[in-house]
């Protein structure tokens, strides 16, 4: 079975922490998207203290590499996404 590895310009280059943003598996085709967070293309968390900006740049980010293997034919529709939305606050005991 043969992959494409995917890195969309528009988000941060990941293979130098030795993974791809997306992977998509011929044959039957499958992607596999990396998990998405508040970095930008040029590795900048965006909205350091605000939670819902970087929810919406994490999702952002998961539209491009959904994108990206669709320019590449790979997928015509997604069909599941699971999301977790975390702080990194520890609460009190």
């Amino acid at each position: 079975m043969s992959k494409t590895y995917l890195c969309p310009c528009a988000l941060f280059p990941s293979q130098q922490y030795g993974f791809s943003q997306a992977v998509a598996a011929m044959g039957r085709t499958t992607v596999y998207l990396s998990g998405q967070v508040a970095w930008n293309a040029a590795q900048q968390i965006t909205g350091p203290a605000d939670l819902g900006e970087q929810t919406r740049q994490a999702l952002e980010n998961l539209e491009i590499a959904v994108k990206a293997a669709g320019e590449h034919g790979l997928i015509s529709c997604p069909c599941g996404c699971t999301s977790w939305v975390t702080t990194s606050t520890t609460p009190d005991p």
